[in-house]
């Protein structure tokens, strides 16, 4: 499932939502403790992270610039150089479902 850590995986932040093995009872949905992936491995997932964290983040303020970067930080979004039109063409499409970043 996917949900919040809570120290199931050490030396990763707690507060990290992860897709995991679990354990569902009355009492809610517990992460099962896991080894950590791969030194390797874990830059890519640090950075697909940040671009979750920076969207959840631009979505709630309307914040361009945190979109912004969201989008660059994405391994798989638009260069740079792109990523302003891209924004742009974006925000213009969706935006009857994002009054806050027109406010």
């Amino acid at each position: 499932m996917n949900t919040r850590h809570n120290g199931a995986i050490a030396g990763w932040p707690a507060d990290w939502v992860l897709e995991l093995p679990c354990k569902v009872d009355r009492q809610g949905v517990h992460a099962l403790p896991a080894e950590p992936l791969p030194p390797a491995c874990f830059g890519l997932l640090a950075q697909v992270k940040m671009y979750e964290l920076l969207t959840v983040e631009a979505a709630v303020r309307g914040d361009r610039a945190a979109a912004y970067q969201a989008l660059i930080t994405n391994p798989l979004g638009p260069q740079p150089a792109q990523a302003a039109a891209v924004l742009e063409d974006m925000l213009q499409t969706h935006r009857a479902h994002l009054p806050q970043f027109f406010a």
